[in-house]
């Protein structure tokens, strides 16, 4: 099992919620479940916040997070949103906005489950 600082715990939520959520635009938002390129432009954003956590990491001498954590979580973010994204909105047209939290949940709870979960890979 692989320790981790509380520094290192902030700084990947804080990270993961700046470029998962904050620099998500709207359209990126209402549009990756059905447009590639939506979904693909919102995954490279992400992408450039999982290298800098890495470089973060390198930077503190944290040598447990690396190049292979950083693709590992991008693919698996791509994939999770992929399946997510379409789930989402079907959630949200049959149970309302009760089934719309409940999937943005889920999609949470796998993003931070793969984060921590691979790091020292």
């Amino acid at each position: 099992m692989t320790l981790i600082t509380t520094h290192m715990v902030v700084i990947i939520i804080l990270i993961h919620f700046i470029f998962d959520w904050w620099l998500q635009s709207r359209w990126m938002a209402n549009n990756k479940s059905s447009n590639w390129s939506a979904l693909a432009i919102h995954c490279v954003i992400y992408g450039f916040g999982l290298v800098l956590v890495w470089q973060v990491a390198e930077f503190l001498e944290y040598y447990t997070i690396t190049a292979k954590w950083t693709m590992v979580n991008f693919a698996v973010h791509l994939v999770t949103d992929a399946i997510s994204a379409p789930l989402n909105k079907y959630l949200y047209k049959t149970r309302g906005e009760y089934g719309l939290f409940f999937g943005i949940a889920l999609d949470q709870m796998i993003h931070f489950t793969t984060l921590f979960l691979t790091i020292g890979i």
